[in-house]
């Protein structure tokens, strides 16, 4: 998909999350807002099932939230409690867990830290590759169009409310900053909600930061109210200091995507030391000289099948020592070199480079045919092909010269366009 169509997608979707935000932010803001116990969050789910079904205008289904919940919270507590005990048959709001679900309510653990537990390195091992670059690109949107804009100054003005809300030119900065944040949380719950691969959403895979983050959002949406209504009293500052820490769990939810992606991550150097490492008894042995020359000027990694790509890189290099220097292998040397294709380092490529006997022509132009090949079946780079062409969206290119040599060059997305 390419990158105009993934934004009307996108929008797409940002557009109905708003709607059901504007038509569920009464109940929203009085759950939350009020009090987070089970039992307000059983009452939110009644609500949000109930405004979907509710074919009236988006004051209208203001009013009636509000005068219900009202009416509810005005009972006891123990009438409460009872109403609590009648069945409740509604689903969750669809884009926060119930308290009763949430990891927090049953273990008294904080959400900040639920985040910060140790995640497995394979968390994400279920994505594709493209699946992975499709979430990274999203992940970085977000990153720097939401986080760094409208959070970040948020959290710097939250963290100057208490020496500053008397400062006009202060509070017309948070004035207008606070209408941004509705459309920048649609985004967020967006990032969780959206499907990467066979309807596998991040908030399958990290169901407790998806909850942190919510219960995070809706916190700043309560909190932020007032200020959308210019209603700037002091009871209002005094709470808009607590957003910064708000947002620091809304930053922590996100920073384990943004690990989880780092760790799918495969370091091509420390691989090719790997591969390198196999051949070293042998390449003594038989008198060959293997060099790595790493060309790049930040380290280079790719989303990628670690064993498949040592495979790759292994079939590589015992070609060359197999075939490209016939018996004797003196004077036999292979060279890997690592370098970014291209100045906006999208493209990393590795280069195995012979001094071995070289490729006939007529055999060159053919390589990857089943049964073709310099020396053997072919399979082994019919294998290579497979791997970086279909696997990982790469490119194999192949140059040779009879008694000089050759090089195989391997070419892989460092960013996929998608």
């Amino acid at each position: 998909m390419d990158s105009e169509k993934f934004r009307e997608q996108q929008d797409r979707l940002e557009a109905r999350y708003r709607r059901a935000q504007q038509a569920a932010e009464g109940a929203l803001f009085a759950a939350f807002a009020t009090d987070l116990s089970a039992a307000n969050a059983a009452i939110l789910e009644n609500f949000t099932r109930q405004v979907e079904s509710i074919d009236e205008s988006v004051e209208a289904v203001y009013r009636k939230v509000a005068e219900t919940m009202e009416a509810w919270l005005s009972k006891p507590e123990d009438g409460r409690a009872k109403e609590q005990g009648a069945p409740m048959t509604l689903a969750p709001l669809d884009v926060a867990p119930s308290a009763a679900e949430s990891p927090a309510a049953v273990t008294g653990e904080s959400q900040a830290e639920i985040a910060a537990a140790a995640l497995p390195e394979d968390a994400l091992r279920p994505l594709s590759i493209r699946a992975l670059h499709k979430l990274e690109m999203m992940d970085s949107h977000l990153r720097h169009s939401v986080v760094e804009v409208c959070l970040g100054n948020l959290k710097m003005y939250a963290q100057l409310a208490a020496e500053k809300s008397g400062d006009e030119r202060f509070v017309e900065k948070v004035l207008r900053c606070v209408p941004a944040f509705p459309a920048a949380a649609s985004e967020i719950g967006l990032l969780f909600e959206m499907p990467l691969q066979d309807k596998v959403t991040l908030r399958a895979i990290f169901p407790e930061q998806h909850a942190m983050l919510i219960q995070g959002l809706t916190e700043i949406a309560a909190i932020l109210k007032p200020a959308r209504e210019r209603r700037l009293d002091r009871g209002f500052w005094e709470r808009f200091g607590s957003v910064a820490a708000r947002i620091d769990d809304v930053l922590r939810a996100l920073g384990v995507v943004t690990g989880a992606l780092a760790a799918r991550r495969v370091p091509l150097l420390g691989l090719l030391q790997e591969a390198i490492a196999l051949f070293a008894p042998n390449s003594e042995q038989q008198g060959i000289v293997m060099a790595l020359n790493d060309q790049t000027d930040r380290p280079a990694s790719i989303f990628a099948d670690r064993q498949a790509l040592l495979n790759a890189f292994t079939e590589i290099i015992r070609n060359a020592h197999k075939h490209a220097f016939g018996e004797s292998h003196s004077g036999g040397r292979v060279t890997i070199t690592l370098a970014y294709e291209d100045k906006d380092r999208r493209r990393v490529q590795i280069s195995f480079s012979d001094n071995g006997k070289g490729i006939p022509r007529e055999i060159l132009s053919k390589l990857g045919q089943r049964g073709v090949s310099s020396s053997g079946s072919g399979e082994g780079f019919a294998m290579v092909q497979a791997i970086v062409k279909r696997d990982h969206f790469g490119d194999v290119r192949v140059a040779s010269k009879q008694g000089k040599g050759t090089t195989v060059t391997l070419i892989f997305p460092v960013k996929l366009d998608l």
